[in-house]
């Protein structure tokens, strides 16, 4: 591990694989954070991509305490298809420049190379089905999840066959069909006056009388 001593400018490049390939950071959605000896969290929010290579300084004047140091970063944070990956004690800030293998007054670089998982895959159905002691292939494994055709359900006119009808279909779909129903109209009633000035009230069905009534007060009452 790197020794360096606290109060220098140290300049960061750190390499980002993408699922091990060496896929360009531009563009991407991502978060960078300084982890130091506390576990205190530092954002950097300011840095630099070139292809998939991250820039970043960390000031002097941000140092605050001696020891290790890691970085985090992440990508899509509090978001879908959040990931992220750590870079774990990349240098160590001392006292004195007597504690670094070399001594000087230049600034520090630090090189860091990482791998971040996007996406990760899992195991397919048939993967699981062959680990699981499956043996054949894609297509196999397929043709293996249909099972047997179903016996045929009877039709509604064999069940009424069953339960005692008698006769052909089409005279069971006859059967089917209930008698025409009465007519539901209301038949009104004709009014007269008789020559002794009584009201005659006549309907043309007798079961229509029930309809009409006259109170004790002479009002005609028709009851639905």
């Amino acid at each position: 591990m790197k020794k360096i001593r606290i109060g220098k400018d140290i300049f960061i490049r750190w390499a980002i694989l993408t699922n091990g390939e060496p896929v360009p950071l531009q563009g991407r959605d991502l978060r960078l954070v300084i982890i130091d000896p506390l576990r205190r969290r530092i954002s950097i929010s300011v840095y630099d991509t070139a292809g998939h290579i991250l820039q970043f300084r960390f000031l002097g004047s941000e140092q605050k305490s001696l020891g290790v140091y890691s970085f985090s970063l992440w990508e899509n944070f509090g978001k879908a298809d959040m990931t992220a990956v750590d870079a774990c004690n990349v240098f160590e800030l001392v006292s004195t420049t007597c504690q670094e293998p070399t001594a000087d007054m230049e600034s520090e670089t630090v090189e860091w190379q990482s791998n971040i998982q996007i996406g990760i895959k899992g195991a397919s159905a048939y993967e699981i089905a062959v680990s699981q002691g499956f043996q054949g292939t894609v297509e196999e494994w397929l043709a293996s999840l249909k099972g047997a055709d179903g016996n045929k359900g009877k039709s509604a006119y064999e069940v009424a066959l069953e339960n005692g009808f008698e006769g052909t279909e089409e005279e069971w779909l006859t059967s089917l069909k209930g008698a025409d129903g009465q007519d539901g109209g209301i038949l009104y009633p004709t009014f007269d006056i008789s020559d002794n000035m009584d009201l005659i009230v006549s309907v043309e069905e007798p079961l229509d009388e029930e309809r009409f009534e006259i109170n004790d007060e002479g009002e005609l009452i028709f009851n639905y």
